[in-house]
């Protein structure tokens, strides 16, 4: 039943939160995943992708029950959303750990993802009373699903770089009707990557953010553009 009302959620409103979705145990793992590569990379801003190295994928390899929970929503998803579901198609994952100098450059860059189905599970979320704590900006469902690789680089060129530098991000922010996801670990948020500008507010810089996403079912899977942006 829980299931069949998210989504229903994602068909209508672009989004939902799935509470509790990880056991204590799982969060740990994750959690010292992160701490590990942090150290790795001298406690500073780093992003690691399913396609850049073999990291991600060890790291599942070990923690079977997180990737099975997380492939196997995906598939249920697809499923009650009438999408073609392949497992041989990949599920392009990407954790991001925000920390020191980068955070204010990795703060409000607002996108569109190339994938319909973005899981994004947060890891680390700060919770500073006088910070914005980094919680994700979300205007669901702002444009429609396009076959046109033409329309979506007008868009996301439109959206993510044309529109803020003519307008105050106040009047932005109210006139794409955005609203503020509180994230939290241990649940994990859906929402339509490809149809919704999202991005996250600034974080204090002695703060980390680590979050992890996983998008599936990309509308351009061919488009060498696409990857080049990428």
């Amino acid at each position: 039943m829980q299931f069949k009302n998210n989504v229903k959620a994602f068909e209508k409103f672009g989004h939902c939160e799935i509470k509790f979705f990880f056991t204590s145990k799982e969060l740990k793992s994750l959690k010292l995943f992160v701490k590990k590569n942090l150290k790795e990379n001298n406690d500073k801003t780093f992003f690691l992708s399913s396609r850049s190295n073999k990291k991600l994928s060890n790291f599942f390899l070990k923690n079977k029950s997180i990737h099975s929970k997380l492939t196997k929503f995906i598939k249920n998803l697809c499923i009650n959303l009438k999408i073609q579901y392949n497992k041989k198609n990949e599920i392009y994952k990407v954790l991001r750990v925000i920390k020191n100098k980068r955070i204010q450059n990795e703060s409000l860059q607002f996108h569109f993802d190339a994938h319909l189905i973005t899981i994004l599970i947060p890891i680390i979320i700060p919770k500073r009373k006088k910070s914005n704590n980094g919680h994700l900006l979300l205007s669901p469902n702002l444009r429609k699903n396009y076959n046109s690789i033409i329309i979506n680089v007008f868009q996301k060129i439109f959206y993510q770089s044309i529109l803020k530098r003519i307008f105050p991000l106040t009047f932005l922010f109210k006139w794409l009707k955005f609203k503020k996801i509180v994230l939290k670990p241990g649940s994990i948020f859906l929402f339509n990557g490809f149809r919704s500008l999202h991005g996250n507010l600034d974080i204090d810089k002695r703060d980390t953010r680590a979050t992890m996403l996983f998008h599936y079912h990309d509308l351009f899977p061919n488009s060498k553009l696409v990857r080049f942006n990428r």
